[in-house]
């Protein structure tokens, strides 16, 4: 009696084991990382029940789709609002634990939650009679985020119409399944079957203010910042922290910094043609408040928009690790591109014409960088030295070094001049160059503002005969020679 009782339990047991499995949580938001570092999540928004089977539905994500903006004014450059998410369009969830997922495509996913190990079902119809295969490899206790669940890893292979494998990207990959989290691993199954990177979760959500303003005393962040418009403007901002404090709450951050930045203006077109330059520093307090509050209330991808006329949206919003160095850690960033675009229909938006393009990137301990551009102009932010926790990235700018002019660095000739004199730089310069020609009372008769092609010819004709003086600025150094015109 004891062995036939045995053998029910077992199976009883094994049926235990394979229940309470669902592919997704619908209550709550799950964040995966592929190994470039990208940050996707899975968040339902709403679901709906037939009575039989349950529908789930993800939120929406703009999608580069013209086909529903046809017949417009620059159609091709239109964007869906109301898009598929990388999870698919919906997800339907039926009583025997099957969940069927779609593509870009609407091709069926069908993933078999209650599968037993050893199990085998069909995926994904490819074309040509192909499919591929799932089977449940293992069902094992795993180490989820601190906590252990039981997780089913199923393996992908693919097969042709006779059942034999078939080389495919997909072959080997591992979708997994953990009993009380949902999808551990999955892949991209908006772009499936193309997309072949594997998604794994992952406590990095959501950025905080306060992981983005998390500075400490003796910190020291430099940017470059460029613009451009008619006269191109580069500026290197070094931010070194001196003190730090908290209000009562903690929720707001106050920072003594010291900003030391060197600015150099040069001709649009010419980079190596510098006009002028400034050098700054000063001692500020800066504060940053609602540190507890996230940096943004939506998902990755999340398509949001406002309520004027003229839409201004996030046209999608990535979460990636930002690698700095091999010694140091890696640091989140959350990167905001945002677009203006206008609904002409439903489910169709249209660039604005001269819109404005900005990009915003912040970065965990870091702070924020921005971009923007428009019919106006152009303006970057560049990361380009960090020194912080024992970890140094980059290399400091400490300034332009402007040439040291001697008299054995300028020609000068003929002189005595007659009717014309030639002025040449015997080496190379990164600034332009300041030219003016005085008389003996002082008076200036002459002056070349942003000389920038040597060798420089001076017409004298005009001039009175008799001693000039001639000076020549690059940067901060200055040469003065005598100049004598005869007739």
């Amino acid at each position: 009696m004891k062995s036939l009782c045995a053998i029910p339990m077992i199976l009883v047991c094994g049926l235990c084991y394979a229940q309470n499995y669902r592919a997704v949580q619908p209550d709550t938001a799950v964040y995966f990382m592929n190994d470039s570092g990208l940050i996707r999540a899975i968040s339902i928004d709403s679901s709906y029940s037939d009575g039989l089977d349950t529908i789930y539905y993800s939120f929406n994500t703009v999608r580069h789709d013209t086909s529903h903006c046809s017949g417009e004014q620059f159609a091709e450059y239109s964007l869906n609002p109301k898009g598929a998410s990388w999870l698919g369009r919906q997800v339907i969830s039926k009583p025997n634990g099957t969940q069927v997922f779609f593509n870009k495509d609407q091709d069926s996913i069908f993933i078999k939650t209650l599968a037993l190990q050893g199990e085998s079902w069909r995926l994904f119809q490819l074309d040509n009679g192909n499919y591929l295969e799932a089977t449940v490899s293992t069902v094992s206790s795993e180490n989820i985020l601190g906590t252990y669940d039981s997780v089913k890893t199923i393996l992908l292979e693919a097969k042709d119409n006779s059942n034999n494998v078939i080389a495919h990207p997909l072959n080997g990959k591992k979708i997994q399944i953990a009993k009380h989290r949902g999808f551990t691993t999955l892949l991209h199954f908006y772009e499936f079957p193309n997309d072949t990177f594997s998604y794994h979760i992952t406590d990095k959500g959501i950025l905080t203010w306060r992981e983005v303003y998390d500075f400490e005393v003796g910190d020291k962040i430099q940017i470059y910042r460029s613009t451009a418009s008619y006269v191109g403007d580069n500026t290197y901002i070094l931010y070194h922290y001196l003190d730090k404090s908290f209000s009562t709450d903690l929720n707001t951050v106050y920072y003594t910094v010291e900003i030391d930045s060197h600015r150099y203006f040069f001709n649009w077109g010419r980079s190596d043609s510098i006009i002028r330059e400034s050098h700054n520093r000063d001692t500020i307090g800066i504060s940053y408040s609602n540190l507890n509050g996230k940096v943004i209330e939506t998902q990755p991808e999340e398509f949001t928009h406002g309520t004027n006329d003229i839409l201004r949206w996030h046209e999608y919003i990535d979460y990636d690790l930002y690698w700095i160095d091999s010694s140091c850690y890696p640091r989140r960033s959350a990167i905001f591109k945002n677009y203006e675009y206008y609904p002409s229909a439903d489910s169709c938006l249209l660039p604005v014409i001269d819109g404005i393009f900005e990009e915003i990137n912040l970065i965990e301990g870091i702070g924020a960088l921005s971009s923007w551009s428009s019919t106006g102009g152009l303006l970057t932010d560049h990361l380009l030295f960090y020194q912080k926790a024992g970890c140094t990235y980059g290399t400091l700018f400490t300034g332009i070094s402007s040439p040291e002019l001697t008299d054995n660095a300028i020609s000068i000739y003929p002189n005595p001049a007659t009717n014309e004199v030639t002025i040449n730089l015997n080496h190379p310069i990164s600034y332009d160059a300041t030219i003016t020609l005085h008389d003996v009372t002082g008076k200036e008769i002459f002056a070349a503002n942003h000389a920038q092609q040597f060798p420089l010819h001076i017409a004298t004709d005009s001039f009175n005969p008799g001693f000039y003086f001639m000076s020549i600025r690059i940067g901060s150094s200055s040469v003065t020679r005598k100049l004598v015109i005869q007739r």
